[in-house]
């Protein structure tokens, strides 16, 4: 037991963080989408853009530059994220079927009982608060995406949630969904070996 323990701790303190995509503010909350591997810091890093393996993690975090914010996301990808992928010659890449699953239902989310849903805070802005707590995940590249050949591909991630309003008037939550901006961000498929 004391095993387990201790490799879990040194898991969850060898894991790096790379923020690679923000989203544009969207009634004052934003996102990060962050590749996650396991060797480096647990901290968010301070440059955007940068390009991350295939095989990372993909997750998110909100930010807020007007406070602390809370917000409701679907648990489900199908209503959470739509995903595209583009090769270096600018061609749409073919989904799995997991890749599929995103967003097909995205057009079916109105209000918080359309989907359960699940909450977050946006706890400050990107620049003052790179922590890792909070981080909500998705699938790898690879396995959202049929990338063939090796090279530098170029995903966008879009996103839709609630900003938390205090009512119970379904009418107000319907006005309060966000739709992000796509975030684009730079994948890395190496050659096989």
């Amino acid at each position: 037991m004391k095993t387990i323990i201790i490799f879990i701790l040194t898991l969850f303190f060898t894991v790096e963080i790379f923020a690679v995509g923000l989203s544009a503010p969207t009634n004052g909350v934003y996102l990060a989408v962050v590749g996650w591997t396991h060797f480096g810091e647990s901290k968010l890093g301070p440059n955007t853009n940068e390009i991350i393996p295939f095989d990372s993690q993909l997750g998110w975090l909100p930010f807020s530059n007007t406070g602390m914010v809370r917000v409701w996301f679907p648990s489900e990808p199908a209503y959470l994220a739509k995903v595209k992928m583009f090769d270096s010659d600018g061609k749409e890449v073919s989904k799995t079927s997991v890749g599929k699953s995103f967003g097909s239902k995205w057009s079916g989310l109105h209000d918080y009982r359309d989907a359960k849903c699940e909450f977050v805070f946006a706890r400050g802005s990107y620049q003052d608060n790179r922590d890792l707590g909070g981080c909500n995940f998705l699938s790898t590249p690879k396995e959202l995406f049929k990338m063939k050949k090796p090279g530098i591909y170029t995903m966008e991630i879009e996103m839709q949630m609630f900003r938390y309003v205090a009512t119970t008037n379904v009418d107000e939550w319907s006005r309060n969904l966000i739709h992000f901006s796509p975030i684009k961000i730079k994948v890395e498929k190496p050659p096989d070996n």
